[in-house]
């Protein structure tokens, strides 16, 4: 998928950088974050075209637990599930986790 952590970031700041100059009403009137994560998981899917973009992802297919929910490992030893508000991963696998991203909305000024 996408290997070096320099065009990662490049690629996630130019879809924030969309984000704020084309949705500054969202950010300026304190308007939930799922329309925000909407915005930014758009332009994100044009940068990322190879993986998948989805907000509020709580599936694995792989997964033998009933729940069925994504987990993403945070050590070597657990995972932990999450309910990402974007994620860039491969649908049905956690093989390819690319990027979990949690959004908070503060009101600009």
């Amino acid at each position: 998928m996408y290997e070096k952590i320099d065009e990662l970031d490049y690629r996630v700041s130019k879809a924030i950088c969309r984000l704020l100059e084309n949705n500054k009403y969202l950010l300026q009137h304190d308007v939930h974050e799922r329309p925000i994560t909407h915005c930014l998981a758009c332009y994100l899917k044009e940068e990322f075209h190879k993986c998948d973009v989805d907000c509020e992802y709580n599936r694995d297919c792989e997964s033998e637990d009933r729940a069925r929910t994504k987990k993403i490992p945070n050590n070597e030893r657990s995972k932990m599930r999450i309910f990402p508000d974007i994620i860039l991963h491969k649908r049905g696998t956690n093989a390819n986790n690319l990027l979990a991203i949690e959004v908070k909305n503060k009101k600009m000024r």
